[in-house]
């Protein structure tokens, strides 16, 4: 999914439905973390606690129940803090999460970077960003990867461009209709 999305241009928020992810390691994120830089997306993770087993009275919870889940959401904190977003334990409804996610999702700063030739090259940057204002959450990427540019033929490009559920400001467009008489009715096109 996120190779396909890096080849829509610009920002994407992707929001994922998870019951949790265990990490060996946290460079076992690396590949999905360069993917998302790729993609030019933030990940939000939404953890959904599912009750396994039967009843109380006919299953005995696992010893280590609250270390598991801890894991579960560990691993899905470190993927959305790698990829600039973050991760909301849902409860009851859910509508206190969904009120915060489109709190962050619309009230934002971007920053630009401006890259060198040389930086073009599709390695993995490492990136940091900081801020001296104090009782602000800061959530950014903690990589970025600038692919070299595609030589692409004028009409493919076009046809991305048109088919990009995305408004695209750099192609000048100007659209005008004409009526029209149909010479075989009397109806006006």
């Amino acid at each position: 999914m996120l190779t396909r999305l890096a080849l829509i241009d610009g920002p994407k928020s992707v929001i994922v439905l998870s019951e949790g992810l265990v990490l060996e390691q946290v460079s076992d994120l690396d590949n999905a973390v360069r993917l998302t830089a790729m993609a030019q997306a933030s990940l939000n993770m939404l953890v959904i606690d599912v009750q396994r087993g039967g009843t109380a009275s006919d299953s005995a919870a696992s010893p280590t129940e609250n270390q598991d889940k801890e894991l579960q959401m560990e691993g899905l904190r470190e993927l959305a803090a790698a990829a600039g977003g973050s991760a909301y334990h849902i409860l009851g409804d859910g509508e206190a999460v969904f009120s915060r996610l489109l709190s962050e999702l619309s009230e934002h700063y971007v920053i630009g970077v401006e890259a060198a030739p040389r930086d073009r090259e599709g390695q993995t940057h490492r990136i940091d960003v900081e801020v001296r204002r104090r009782g602000v959450t800061l959530r950014s990427r903690r990589a970025l990867v600038l692919s070299p540019p595609r030589d692409v033929p004028h009409d493919v490009r076009l046809s991305e461009v048109l088919m990009s559920p995305f408004g695209v400001p750099e192609v000048p467009l100007r659209v005008t209709s004409f009526a029209m008489r149909d010479g075989q009715s009397a109806k006006v096109k």
